[in-house]
């Protein structure tokens, strides 16, 4: 192809070949002498910035970010129930939220958010302190509406 080419075809293909600035090309032979009687073209070493921004391929699409929604599988009035059967646990054993917290080993403010509902409260660690099992059951018992709480009262009279 190249062999029966005219020489202004194969210089105007080296044309559009980046090369450093000021490089002697003659036809086809890029930074080499000219030899005597062949012209001399000299080309420039920045290459025109394309008029788009990224080409791409046909078919091809944009990347973009994609947002999941992820549903925690739990309800906004559950995780307040719970919180509200930590909170009944606490106040039956006695204890404040800084006392409630140092039981747990959790931090204050995570207990706050569990007893408002905010986080899931995490039943393995209250079951962990022992003060806090029965008092717990009791609330989650009285949630779930499955047994009767009954409070019974004995007097003995002593002789």
């Amino acid at each position: 192809m190249y062999e029966s080419a005219r020489r202004s075809e194969v210089v105007a293909m080296l044309g559009a070949i980046p090369t450093k600035p000021d490089v002697a090309v003659w036809a086809g032979n890029l930074g080499r002498t000219r030899p005597e009687g062949q012209p001399t073209f000299i080309m420039s070493g920045k290459v025109a910035s394309p008029s788009t921004p990224q080409q791409r391929a046909i078919g091809e699409i944009r990347p973009q970010m994609v947002k999941a929604v992820l549903s925690k599988g739990e309800s906004a009035d559950y995780l307040k129930e719970l919180g509200e059967c930590l909170d009944f646990a606490r106040r039956m054993v006695g204890w404040n939220h800084d006392q409630l917290a140092d039981a747990l080993k959790r931090d204050k403010k995570q207990v706050g958010r569990w007893m408002r509902g905010e986080e899931r409260t995490q039943v393995d660690q209250v079951f962990a302190v022992e003060a806090l099992r029965a008092p717990f059951v009791i609330a989650l018992a009285r949630v779930a509406n499955c047994c009767e709480e009954e409070t019974t009262l004995r007097f003995r009279l002593r002789a």
